[in-house]
């Protein structure tokens, strides 16, 4: 499966504290998926 626009959950307007990379899955943006976009991947741990 493709992953998104993915978006840090405070949407980037606060210091990261977390160490972490997390984010929410937004779906692609209104013009279909970037190229960085298209290259992610949603795997199963």
């Amino acid at each position: 499966d493709h992953a998104g626009r993915l978006v840090a959950p405070d949407e980037g307007a606060h210091p990261d504290m977390e160490s972490d990379a997390v984010g929410d899955d937004l779906g692609e943006d209104g013009g279909g998926y970037t190229a960085e976009e298209r290259a992610m991947r949603v795997e199963e741990e």
